[in-house]
């Protein structure tokens, strides 16, 4: 497979072993709508929301990362609003929260879903897998090595015991290959992971846990309780969407950059996602077929995403929409570059 380009580090840095549940994020971004919401308020809804869910969602009171457990709160709340920040999908100011863009967008994949119906729905996970691969790669892809090499499912004790090793090594192979502003990038966080975890088990069980729970959510991951311990496997999903990623270097390392998430991201969502016999291919229907679908998605988006007066659309999101909407609606798959240049 041919080798990429290192051109970013892909780390969120803002986690926590609290912030385990995808369908929370979702659920924050909803409640914010268009609106600019005081803190206090937005907790004391989501607390609500999150009793009354613990009584209506076994899969919901049983899982992690709850904003309230046995309907009473958790200290959760803040940790999700510095997750969604360092995701870029909200922003603060001061004791008020408003939605990015891209905020917005997952909002719009939440339109009318049920307040109480909690598994992630199609384009809520191929948002999530879009964000995920984008803004934090680098973990990610070693989560997805390090079960694709394990023999059997595994605790999340070996999952922490060798992370430290394995993302310095992947980002010490990285700084190699990488552009010189992203050489700059890994060379300072290797910097912190050298100097500054002092604790790396510490440090690896807020960082690995999450992630854990994040793939669950999508599918990559199997989970099971076995003797009072969790347990983690890759799933067949997670195999396929693994074995897609492209190698660093003609190294035996996954890597992503920004001309795969323009180039090839969705191809891969959709093999890891859908069965391929449902999936058909934007530049294979007829140019008047494309421009009709066009005109309709573009009509939303120009409602959705206005910059303002002039006839502007932020284009971003826009393409990200009308990616995820061919795809989720349609069962079209396309690029970001082919929907650019039709």
């Amino acid at each position: 497979m041919k080798s990429i380009v290192v051109d970013n580090l892909r780390f969120i840095h803002s986690t926590h072993t609290l912030v385990r549940c995808l369908g929370i994020l979702s659920k924050y971004v909803k409640t914010i709508g268009s609106n600019q919401t005081p803190k206090e308020i937005l907790k004391q809804q989501l607390i609500h929301w999150s009793a009354e869910l613990e009584g209506k969602s076994e899969e919901y009171k049983n899982h992690n990362g709850k904003l309230t457990n046995k309907k009473k709160p958790t200290t959760a709340f803040n940790k999700y609003v510095d997750l969604l920040e360092g995701l870029g999908l909200v922003t603060s100011f001061g004791h008020v929260l408003s939605n990015t863009r891209l905020g917005s967008l997952l909002s719009l994949f939440t339109k009318g879903k049920d307040d109480f119906d909690f598994p992630l729905n199609f384009q809520e996970k191929l948002f999530f897998l879009y964000l995920l691969i984008q803004k934090d790669a680098d973990v990610i892809v070693v989560i997805l090595q390090t079960l694709n090499k394990a023999v059997g499912p595994v605790n999340q004790a070996y999952m922490q015991m060798g992370f430290e090793t394995s993302i310095e090594d992947r980002l010490q192979l990285k700084e190699k290959f990488a552009t010189i502003q992203a050489k700059q990038m890994i060379g300072e966080k290797l910097r912190v992971i050298q100097y500054e975890w002092t604790k790396p088990e510490v440090y690896s069980e807020h960082i690995i846990a999450p992630r854990l729970e994040w793939l669950a959510d999508l599918g990559l991951v199997e989970m099971r309780k076995q003797a009072g311990n969790t347990l983690y496997n890759i799933s067949g999903k997670g195999e396929i969407f693994y074995k897609s990623l492209d190698d660093l270097q003609g190294y035996e390392m996954k890597d992503i950059n920004e001309d795969w998430l323009i180039h090839k991201a969705f191809a891969c969502f959709a093999v890891t996602l859908l069965d391929r016999s449902t999936i058909s291919y934007w530049g294979n229907i007829s140019l008047p077929e494309r421009k009709s679908i066009m005109k309709n998605y573009l009509l939303q988006t120009y409602k959705l995403f206005s910059t303002g007066g002039a006839m502007r659309m932020a284009l971003y999101p826009s393409m990200l929409y009308i990616s995820m909407k061919l795809l989720a609606e349609k069962g079209l798959l396309s690029s970001l570059k082919k929907l650019q240049m039709n």
